[in-house]
């Protein structure tokens, strides 16, 4: 889950991710098993552009998010 966000990320910019977001897939890849650092390392590896985040928050459905840089 996303404990909080970076002031002035892409994230915190867009206003589409909140703190306690739990992130289900990356660009159509399952995130769900992997570890926080595994996770982050390979959000680090991306190339900037267009991101497709699958995010799922406590009270409501699970919500796809389209972000860009």
């Amino acid at each position: 889950k996303n404990s909080r966000l970076t002031v002035g990320g892409c994230a915190a910019k867009s206003g589409s991710l909140a703190a306690g977001d739990e992130l289900i897939s990356l660009n159509g890849i399952d995130v769900t098993s992997m570890s926080r650092t595994e996770a982050w390392n390979m959000m680090k590896r991306l190339a900037d552009g267009q991101v497709v985040l699958n995010i799922r928050r406590a009270a409501t459905a699970t919500a796809a998010t389209t972000l860009a840089e």
